[in-house]
This record gives C-alpha cells, structure tokens and sequence, in this order.
C-alpha cells in the first residue's frame, strides 16, 4: 500500500522581535524532516507583515539572508532573486 505523505506549512519571519530567530529556526527545522515522509511548504513572513509565495519562501528560506525582505508595491514580486 502506497502511504502519502503529510503536508506541513511551515512559517517564518513575522512581525516578531525574533524575525530572524524565526528564520534561522525554520532552516533547521527544514533540514531535521524526512523528507520521505513530509511534504513542507515553507511560508516567509515579512517583518511588515505580509506573507509571500511558496516560491519565493523556498528561494528565501535556502538563502543567506539574515531577515525576509519587506514588501512595497516597488517589489511586491521580488524580481530580483
């Protein structure tokens, strides 16, 4: 019998004081799933609150970067990655 496998969201970022607590927990929490088992869809949160796609979570989440970017109507699509 084919088991599937379970979704789990996985949120990061905020409007926290621990935005990049939150960030850096989330990349170890990543890596410590089996990936054979969950399917995890990384959700980033930026620090004014607003939530981005699951591409650019994913583009975020395997980044150096130390915080998710805020959100303007000047790059609401993030071009740049």
């Amino acid at each position: 019998m084919l088991e599937s496998k379970i979704n789990i969201a996985l949120f990061f970022g905020g409007r926290s004081a621990e935005h990049e607590v939150s960030l850096l927990s989330a990349r170890s929490i990543f890596q410590a799933f089996d990936q054979e088992k969950y399917n995890i869809f990384p959700v980033a949160i930026s620090k004014n609150g607003f939530f981005r796609s699951l591409d650019i979570s994913k583009k975020i989440l395997f980044s150096d970067l130390k915080s998710v970017p805020e959100v303007n109507r000047d790059n609401i699509y993030l071009k740049k990655y």
